[in-house]
């Protein structure tokens, strides 16, 4: 009877998957997995029924918070063993097991989800990755123990011979008692310590901290505290994934490690075999927080009481832009990734230079496909040449314009997540994440347009407004459509502040108040300038401008003047 309810339980569960992912996807996995289940059960029973009975189960021990088992090995005789969810209790004093995290809250309560190879995560699209964090990220490091006391500390030491190229200790930036980062070599973790979980007021708002007693918690960013050895650091990983084994000590006592039978002087290594590792990657990465978030420990800008919204750790060794959003409890989302290409920046210039000044042709795009499909395209071509870039109109414009390169180099993300292959003049969508518990989207589409790139902080910050807007009351159904940002090249025919993808235009929206919204949302990540046309109710919208040719849609830009900046007052450079 009870493989039965197993079998029927999974049967439910494979009809779920089908409806939701397709009939084919789960099929091969859920009959790898029943077959587990219903072995498992039968062998595990006698087993079960002849193991001690003293052995207890506590609730609190959260491990991994997942069920899952641990490898570590212990430096002592270098003995590899696979820790429990419950380490033996056997009244040794013992730090069974040590993993990076992730925070995690619910409602008033945090807990901590680890990040793994034995854990693997995923990103917006739902996509598995193959590593674990990201140099420079901030994570969380938790030391599970048993019958150590409050207070007792522990030595802590990282090493990366992936990262260093050799086994010295790893400097990291440790989260103090202050709520600064600092430069750290030898770590020291305390059981029952909360520091890394207090606020950018010193408060602690969670409410389960019972439950952590028997933890030791630090919160480190995974870079060095100078940006010549983080680049050295990125230099020698490149495109693979290096790992970070954690070696641990209690100090002033002996103690067992891992799943090991008696106490000892020695340390524990942990995260240091080929079935539990820790893996991080070089990515450019952008944070974005919320902007009630209370973790953001971004700088204050200039504008009294309010953090900068967006940190970002620009990576030039890989070409990914990775892009993490922070609710309002300060969970992390992982939105999405694109890919960054590094150019010439443009400003549209009132004459067209001769052929020979030019430079030789490099790339030709020509949207005539699109605009006899029916998009509303203002540019037929754009001839790209070494010295800039020459946008012929369409029967929707007017005249040549000639955008010339200037001398320093910018870079732009794909902006177009999805890439949606559809043609024509309906909205196809760019970007659709869904936070894990359905509670808001970050989501928005492109219509008529094929000026899909963006400056990475520019397209952060839109970023940042699409998810407080739909976190707004009553806004949560407003469906943004994009006219674009600039072009591949940085050029933005026939725009001339769109270059280099530093602005953006949306379609507006059905009424006055929901389009205040957004502006106000679009105010807050630094988007100031607001363009818009001069009839209907378009001159009342909130901080706005009237516009020549702008009698259907918003244009929104950033400020580059001294008493406001976008790059200054609003994106904090990580390192």
């Amino acid at each position: 009877m009870r493989k039965y309810k197993q079998l029927k339980h999974a049967v439910q569960l494979q009809k779920q998957l089908d409806r939701k992912y397709g009939t084919s996807r789960f099929h091969a996995a859920l009959i790898i997995a029943l077959f587990f289940c219903l072995f498992f059960t039968s062998c595990s029973s006698s087993q079960a029924a002849s193991s001690s009975s003293s052995t207890q189960t506590s609730t609190s021990t959260g491990q991994s918070q997942s069920g899952s088992t641990n490898v570590s090995i212990i430096q002592t005789g270098q003995t590899v063993s696979v820790n429990p969810v419950n380490p033996p209790n056997d009244g040794l004093k013992r730090i069974y097991s040590v993993y990076f995290a992730k925070k995690k809250v619910q409602k008033n309560e945090v807990s901590f989800d680890p990040i793994d190879s034995l854990h693997p995560q995923r990103d917006g699209g739902n996509n598995l990755l193959t590593y674990d964090s990201i140099l420079g990220k901030t994570v969380y490091l938790v030391i599970e123990t048993r019958n150590l006391t409050v207070n007792e500390s522990i030595k802590v030491q990282l090493q990366s011979k992936a990262l260093t190229g050799n086994s010295e200790v790893l400097e990291v930036m440790q989260f103090n008692e202050s709520r600064q980062y600092v430069s750290a070599r030898n770590i020291t973790a305390v059981v029952g310590n909360t520091n890394a979980l207090h606020n950018n007021n010193g408060s602690c708002p969670y409410t389960n901290l019972a439950d952590h007693s028997h933890r030791a918690i630090v919160k480190l960013q995974l870079r060095p505290s100078t940006r010549p050895a983080f680049d050295n650091w990125a230099n020698r990983l490149k495109d693979a994934n290096g790992t970070i084994k954690v070696s641990v000590q209690l100090e002033k006592d002996k103690c067992a490690y891992g799943n090991d039978n008696k106490e000892r002087s020695k340390g524990g290594l942990f995260l240091s075999t080929d079935k539990q590792q820790f893996r991080v990657v070089n990515r450019h990465f952008l944070e974005i927080y919320h902007k009630d978030n209370l973790f953001n420990f971004l700088p204050i800008r200039t504008l009294p009481n309010t953090r900068k919204p967006i940190g970002e750790l620009n990576n030039s060794v890989n070409s990914k832009v990775c892009y993490f959003y922070y609710d309002k409890n300060d969970n992390e989302h992982f939105v999405c990734e694109s890919k960054k290409i590094t150019i010439k920046s443009k400003i549209r210039s009132i004459n067209i230079p001769k052929d020979e000044d030019k430079g030789n042709l490099i790339d030709t795009i020509d949207h005539s496909k699109n605009i006899n499909a029916g998009e509303i395209i203002h540019a037929q071509t754009l001839e790209i040449y070494e010295n800039g870039t020459l946008g012929t109109p369409s029967r929707y414009a007017h005249g040549k314009i000639w955008y010339k390169n200037k001398e320093n180099d910018v870079e732009l993300v794909f902006a177009d997540i999805l890439e949606d292959p559809g043609i024509g003049s309906e909205a196809f969508r760019a970007l659709n994440y869904e936070s894990p518990d359905g509670s808001f989207l970050i989501t928005f589409a492109f219509q008529n347009t094929r000026r899909r790139y963006a400056n990475p902080a520019f397209y952060a910050a839109f970023l940042g407004a699409l998810a407080q807007l739909n976190q707004t009351k009553s806004m949560s159904n407003i469906y943004i459509k994009s006219g674009g940002f600039s072009y591949k090249d940085g050029s933005c025919y026939p725009s001339a502040e769109h270059v280099d993808g530093i602005a953006v235009d949306t379609i507006y929206l059905e009424n006055l108040k929901q389009q205040n919204a957004f502006v106000n949302c679009l105010r807050n990540y630094g988007l100031l300038r607001h363009g818009v046309g001069k009839s209907n109710w378009y001159p009342k919208i909130n901080h706005s401008i009237q516009m020549d040719g702008h009698e259907d849609h918003l244009h929104s830009s950033v400020y580059k003047a001294k008493y406001v900046n976008f790059t200054r007052d609003y994106v904090h450079s990580i390192i």
